[in-house]
């Protein structure tokens, strides 16, 4: 694991982290209570994971297996579908289809 966050209800717990075994590397949701996981995103690199205030989507910094560089990238945590990939760097404003926009 390079990178782990608590989702905001306390009962899960978001890790990214290299494969080992016969386990891909990127993101993983762990349920707390039982101990079990499973993969959220496939990424060749995944860190600074940030939850959304309510709990639906996981933002994070991650580079996919067809991306030259690393991007910003947010993920529908229950579908498990990208919501949002974007440029890493600064950002002076965000765009209006960004999911971090109302996050406070």
């Amino acid at each position: 694991a390079v990178s782990f966050a608590f989702a905001p209800d306390g009962r899960r717990l978001a890790v990214a982290g290299r494969g080992r075994g016969d386990r891909a590397s990127g993101v993983y949701l762990v349920e707390l209570g039982t101990g079990e996981s499973r993969l959220l995103l496939a990424a060749d690199e995944a860190h600074s994971l940030v939850w959304s205030p309510n709990g639906e989507f996981l933002a994070l910094v991650g580079r996919m297996a067809d991306q030259e560089g690393p991007a910003i990238l947010i993920l529908h945590v229950r579908t498990r579908q990208l919501a949002y990939q974007g440029q890493t760097g600064v950002i002076d404003e965000l765009p209006a289809d960004s999911p971090i926009a109302a996050w406070g």
